[in-house]
């Protein structure tokens, strides 16, 4: 079993890599690194990072290895989904899962999410900002796993502004295509009422735009038959 990490060793590891790195570097925390700083999580396996430029996954990734982090190479299923650029772990075991704007291609941090974010902590040249919780559980909701459900669930009881949840599926649907985004923010939800009994006011917003998905594939593929029996 993997080990687990408090937000103290969390912070004490952000800190001491921002004062090894050259230049100005800004990242975003999220997953289970972000719920503890919220007081939502006691400890997290994966210390996740979201770098918005691709000069910053080069910083972070040559001063985590100047802490002694290794390049992790052989990942389980579950790791490969998620598609972190690069993931590197201590001599603790304590992983580091960077992902470079893109999280499991099927959310991109977009601007709105940059400008939602808090500032954590600056040490030496790292500024790490801290993720929304609205944006934290649209993340959980893409990852989809039965822990990220879990999560999910916790962030509800905290009372999410739902109406910024909605604006960014909005915004997510127009980066990667409504189909792909909504079939997965669909299931997530569903996952959330059947695992904890939740529904959400996003709930209905999904099932319409999923409604409009379906029916458009019907008529695609109408017409896709059509065009074969005439041909």
């Amino acid at each position: 079993m993997r080990e687990r990490f408090s937000r103290g060793y969390i912070e004490e590891e952000l800190r001491e890599i921002g004062e090894g790195i050259d230049g100005s570097l800004r990242v975003y925390l999220i997953g289970g690194g972000a719920m503890s700083f919220l007081g939502l999580k006691d400890a997290t396996k994966d210390i996740d990072i979201v770098v918005t430029d691709t000069s910053d996954l080069t910083g972070l990734a040559d001063a985590l290895e100047s802490r002694g982090y290794e390049q992790v190479n052989e990942l389980d299923t579950e790791y490969e989904e998620l598609g972190a650029s690069v993931i590197l772990e201590n001599p603790d075991r304590c992983r580091f899962d960077i992902f470079d704007r893109q999280v499991a291609d099927k959310l991109i941090f977009s601007e709105g999410m940059e400008q939602r974010a808090d500032e954590l902590l600056q040490s030496g040249s790292l500024t790490v900002q801290l993720t929304s919780p609205e944006d934290i559980f649209l993340f959980n909701s893409v990852a989809g796993r039965p822990a990220d459900i879990d999560e999910m669930n916790t962030l509800v009881q905290t009372g999410l502004e739902f109406e910024a949840v909605k604006q960014e599926t909005e915004v997510q649907t127009e980066l990667l295509g409504e189909e792909l985004f909504i079939t997965h923010i669909a299931e997530s939800l569903a996952d959330l009422q059947e695992r904890h009994g939740v529904t959400t006011p996003l709930m209905d917003y999904v099932e319409s735009r999923s409604e409009d998905v379906y029916e458009a594939g019907d008529t695609d593929d109408s017409e896709g038959r059509s065009t074969s029996i005439n041909g």
